[in-house]
């Protein structure tokens, strides 16, 4: 327990309010110090994480930093011996934020050997499987969590963002288990827009948005609803609320943007794809977008331009190939450079399962040889 307790000891340091100081002094010197870590700290608010006592983590938040202090914390020595489930569990989010995947899912892997019943250590594994694309990894874990905690409203959340056939069972539960979980409206939202339940998806975003009303990413979720919907404006509106809220918000100003080539506003349109590309320079949809209205808008030389932009970005980008082929041919009169285009765009989307588009590209290129 002297790795928990230096722990504890250091949050002390921190600016908590008197009750706070109170509490962690009431967890520090408990006989039971694992157990009141997990079962009294971590669902109410604030545990102090960094063995230096350097950062917090928004502990039932499972795994997000959203103050990105974790992300500043001095990482704990991976040679240091530790002896108790709870302090493997607290390292590996350490390591987990500060990027050393392996080494956190060994020290979870730790904490569930001495604690086999250790469900937020199944939960944070879980997370981080998903993360590493291991998704039959996150699964399990999700599942063995259900199996220890059915009351968990968090496990079924989790297990749900993994997409599979039954998430919005899994996001109807949770939301079941509890009624004010935002980010589960929000995210059967999604499954059901998916799914192409606008209505459903539409009503879940309300209800995200009316329980945290500055809720950036249900505003984002509403806007792309209501792109589906033909309510241009209404996106527009949400989509705005969203960038104001987040700032850093490229994904935002890709829909803005369709929003405004649904209007009519073209020069708009491209405004927004451009401050996509001023946050994240390396998006490619967004040089393609750009690309896309400087076509219509006759600026070619800018179009070939973007399209290269994004083919530079994502070599396998088969419709900024097929695009610039097709502008190459029809307004620039470059007639290798088209088949080349062409016959890449075909290529790609052959390899990627896309067979109609596969064989739009080669009837184009055959027109183009005749």
């Amino acid at each position: 327990m002297v790795f928990l307790r230096k722990i504890l000891t250091n949050c002390l340091l921190l600016e908590y309010t008197s009750m706070e100081n109170q509490f962690m002094l009431d967890i520090l010197f408990s006989i039971d110090l694992e157990r009141a870590m997990f079962q009294k700290v971590l669902p109410t608010g604030w545990v102090c994480l960094s063995i230096l006592g350097v950062s917090l983590v928004r502990a039932n938040a499972l795994p997000a930093d959203p103050a990105g202090l974790l992300a500043k914390s001095t990482p704990i020595s991976p040679e240091e011996t530790l002896n108790d489930a709870a302090s493997y569990y607290i390292r590996g989010l350490v390591r987990y934020n500060d990027g050393d995947f392996k080494g956190a899912i060994e020290d979870l892997t730790q904490a569930l050997t001495l604690d086999p019943a250790y469900v937020e250590a199944y939960l944070y594994r879980g997370f981080i499987y998903s993360q590493q694309g291991d998704r039959t990894g996150a699964a399990a874990d999700y599942n063995t969590a259900i199996a220890l905690d059915p009351e968990r409203a968090s496990a079924y959340f989790y297990r749900g963002l993994l997409g599979n056939a039954d998430a919005i069972s899994d996001f109807d539960r949770a939301i079941e288990l509890d009624p004010d979980y935002a980010e589960a409206y929000r995210h059967r939202s999604i499954a059901r827009r998916q799914n192409r339940d606008l209505s459903g998806a539409l009503a879940d975003s309300d209800r995200a948005i009316a329980l945290a009303p500055d809720y950036a990413d249900a505003y984002y979720t509403r806007g792309n609803t209501r792109l589906d919907l033909g309510d241009y404006p209404g996106a527009i509106s949400d989509l705005n609320q969203a960038i104001s809220l987040k700032g850093f918000y490229p994904e935002a100003y890709i829909s803005l943007g369709i929003a405004r080539d649904r209007l009519g506003d073209l020069q708009g349109a491209i405004d927004a794809y451009s401050q996509a590309i001023d946050l994240d320079p390396d998006f490619a949809v967004a040089y393609y977008n750009r690309g896309i209205l400087h076509a219509q808008l006759g600026n070619y030389q800018k179009a070939i331009a973007n399209f290269t932009a994004a083919i530079d970005i994502d070599p396998n980008y088969a419709e900024a190939y097929f695009n610039r082929g097709a502008v190459r041919n029809n307004q620039l009169g470059d007639i290798d450079g088209a088949i080349a285009d062409l016959q890449t765009a075909a290529d790609l989307y052959q390899r990627q399962g896309n067979a109609d588009a596969a064989q739009h590209a080669l009837d184009r290129l055959h027109a183009i040889r005749r």
